[in-house]
């Protein structure tokens, strides 16, 4: 019987440690997860390939790819930003026209 809840007390302490980073890159998926400093953050959602051009300035980019992040302050508009040349699956923008004074 002790063995029996040893081993689902260890079950369960790894699958814990293995959920918790799943749980974390989802909320990164929100908008909501990278508000700060007072930004509101839009999500854009749509396939594209590997480089985006804003057509605006922005406080905060996030382009969301194959689960990374690849973060741009003070995206200027009009210049073209990317990742390492897998696709973008969708983009958070936050703080449309402000910039960050001190990254």
């Amino acid at each position: 019987m002790r063995t029996r809840f040893t081993l689902l007390l260890a079950l369960s302490l790894v699958a814990g440690t293995v959920l918790a980073p799943a749980a974390m890159a989802k909320e990164s998926n929100q908008a909501d997860y990278w508000e700060r400093d007072g930004w509101e953050c839009t999500k854009i959602d749509k396939s594209m390939g590997s480089t985006w051009t804003p057509q605006q300035d922005y406080a905060l980019v996030v382009l969301k790819s194959s689960g990374d992040n690849f973060e741009f302050l003070n995206a200027s508009a009009w210049k073209t930003i990317g990742t390492t040349g897998k696709d973008i699956s969708h983009i958070i923008v936050c703080g449309a026209g402000g910039y960050v004074e001190n990254p």
